[in-house]
């Protein structure tokens, strides 16, 4: 008996570090979240959004959603619409120019009542072709057009390595909410049983019960690790997931 009540108070020892350390991570989490919203680091924040696994995470659509929403890819391709207008200004400049004026007159006496004339001015480029100001431009045209091809590699990559994550990250999750958790409960239950029988003692109690206290945790931790995956996927995509 003296060695089962032993147990028993190294158990509760344990049990109240970790809740320590358990409000201590709470604490911290609710100062970071407020100092992100710009609150009172003591505020605290009522949290009701349920979590959605949502469906399997396709490649091929979180890559569709990088390519039309990323923000990055949005400015390279602003970015390369001006400089085409730059090369066209600059090929424009290599070609003669043309600009023809009408004038009409009225009431210049004694010469005439009514006169009109017409002009037309032409600008040749003879001493400058304007070749350099082409080459720049379309060599800067096409340096973007090379940045935009390595970004999209990139995002490309990096989409399909968090996606693979999410993805594993949200099974695992899903298989502890509807395999392991339950069956870690139906243990607990049956150890509980069976010491309130008499059949087993304190110690085999506390080992089912800390086993179970052991797969609710990694439940948790698999719940952060999918939502931070998640995270990931959507930092790396540019735009957050529909």
């Amino acid at each position: 008996p003296r060695a089962e009540v032993l147990r028993a108070a190294l158990a509760v020892a344990a049990a109240e570090n970790e809740a320590t350390a358990a409000e201590a991570v709470i604490i911290a989490a609710t100062s970071k979240l407020n100092a992100v919203l710009g609150l009172p680091l003591d505020t605290a924040q009522q949290l009701s959004t349920s979590l959605d696994v949502g469906g399997p995470l396709a490649t091929d659509v979180v890559m569709n959603l990088a390519r039309t929403g990323s923000s990055e890819l949005a400015v390279l391709d602003r970015r390369i619409d001006e400089q085409r207008a730059k090369v066209v200004l600059a090929q424009a400049l290599r070609v003669p120019n043309i600009f023809p004026t009408a004038s009409l007159t009225h009431d210049a006496q004694p010469e005439f009542t009514y006169g009109w004339r017409a002009g037309m001015a032409v600008t040749l480029p003879i001493f400058t072709s304007h070749r350099a100001g082409v080459m720049v431009e379309e060599s800067t045209l096409a340096q973007l057009t090379a940045q935009r091809e390595a970004t999209l590699l990139r995002i490309a990559g990096d989409v399909t390595a968090a996606a693979a994550v999410a993805e594993a990250q949200r099974l695992a999750y899903m298989r502890y909410r509807d395999v392991i958790l339950p069956q870690a409960q139906q243990v607990e239950q049956l150890a509980q049983d069976s010491y309130d029988l008499g059949q087993t003692g304190i110690a085999a109690l506390l080992q089912a019960l800390q086993a179970s206290r052991d797969v609710r945790l990694r439940s948790v931790d698999a719940v952060a690790q999918f939502q931070s995956a998640l995270a990931d996927l959507e930092r790396a995509i540019g735009t957050p997931l529909p």
